[in-house]
């Protein structure tokens, strides 16, 4: 049995109408794949809860940022940091639509950001979490289990969501067009067919039935490019360094620019990005080595105190941006040459001996 044991860390007074729709969610999906053996249980995390006991958590953050909140979010991620699990999906809610953002929601999210790059979503439309639930069960235990047909999300090739609600399908305007016209069609189609029979369809029916398939392979063809783009990004998520390109992939697609979220994730736009990377790290060596190649004529002038805080100062830069160690071994000979104190000789000697160390190991 799949048993897919999921917690909800929210503030229950702001986001209780979410979390109730999730768990509605939840039992609709048991109720209707409980013979298959998939059953989901979604509920409140409890306080103390051991983390071990559930295998998802997702965090809904509203217009503040709870301190209870904040403890249930470092307990399962220091949990997820030692044992492999929960999987943590943080989201915050109309986050672009409020200005300003609470203090304690905006340091929050810096935290995730700069302190453990852990990758958070928006959502307005709680359809969102619901598909995110969906995509995760596809990643973690049954990739073939998710499709998207006719404007649905599909478990086991039964309609488990409605994506009229989901950014990715709704603003998806070569899919809506494909949408309106389909309808438009049928409507068409079942006026003609009121009017003949269907044992001798008229020309027009004929026609007007080809054009339909052709616009249903159309519309099936483009749902199963967004869903195939939407699985690579769940899936990219855990990788911490592609956490910005991630992120906006995800907002193109979420704003309908299905192309432009496939380029930014593509392998030619990174080796564009990386090329460019390289030329300016190409150039910022060129400046940082030249800034310490300038130092040299301090050591040549015995100006050792002098020689000693640049010297630092220049590993210092070196060690941030991975340049300019070969000079520094120059130097540090150069100093050690000229040093004729046996205290800052012996300095030389050892400083020497770990820049040599570290370049031999790199």
């Amino acid at each position: 049995m799949n048993l897919v044991e999921i917690r909800i860390a929210t503030s229950e007074e702001e986001l209780g109408a979410d979390l109730d729709e999730l768990r509605a969610f939840a039992n609709q999906l048991t109720a209707r794949h409980a013979s298959k053996g998939v059953v989901f249980n979604v509920r409140l995390l409890g306080e103390d809860e051991d983390p071990a006991t559930y295998e998802q958590l997702y965090v809904l953050v509203g217009n503040s940022m709870p301190q209870a909140l904040r403890t249930e979010f470092n307990s399962s991620y220091d949990a997820f940091c030692t044992m492999g699990s929960p999987c943590i999906h943080t989201y915050f809610k109309d986050v672009d639509a409020r200005e300003p953002v609470e203090t304690a929601v905006r340091d929050f999210m810096r935290m995730l950001d700069e302190d453990i790059s852990h990758y958070w979503s928006t959502y307005s439309n709680v359809d969102t979490i619901k598909l995110d639930i969906l995509m995760e069960y596809a990643r973690s235990t049954d990739s073939a289990a998710i499709s998207f047909r006719d404007g649905s999300a599909k478990l086991y090739d039964e309609e488990a969501l409605e994506l009229s609600h989901v950014p990715l399908y709704a603003n998806n305007n070569d899919l809506q067009a494909l949408r309106a016209e389909l309808d438009g069609l049928q409507s068409e189609y079942d006026e003609a067919l009121a009017l003949g029979t269907r044992e001798q369809p008229s020309p027009s029916l004929v026609q007007i039935n080809q054009r339909l398939d052709e616009l249903r392979e159309q519309l099936h063809q483009i749902e199963d490019d967004v869903f195939g783009l939407s699985s690579r990004i769940v899936e990219l998520r855990y990788n911490p360094r592609a956490t910005w390109r991630v992120r906006e992939a995800s907002r193109l697609l979420d704003a309908g620019d299905y192309k432009g979220a496939q380029a930014i994730l593509s392998d030619s736009t990174r080796a564009m990005e990386a090329d460019h990377a390289e030329e300016l790290m190409k150039a910022g060596s060129r400046i940082i080595e030249s800034w310490i190649e300038s130092q040299r004529h301090l050591a040549q002038e015995s100006k050792l105190e002098e020689a000693l805080l640049l010297y630092e100062k220049a590993c210092r830069v070196s060690e941030e941006h991975l340049v300019g160690t070969e000079v520094l071994i120059e130097y540090a000979e150069l100093l050690q040459n000229v040093n004729g104190r046996k205290d800052e000789a012996a300095y030389w000697s050892d400083a020497y001996k770990r820049i040599t160390s570290s370049m031999q190991t790199d």
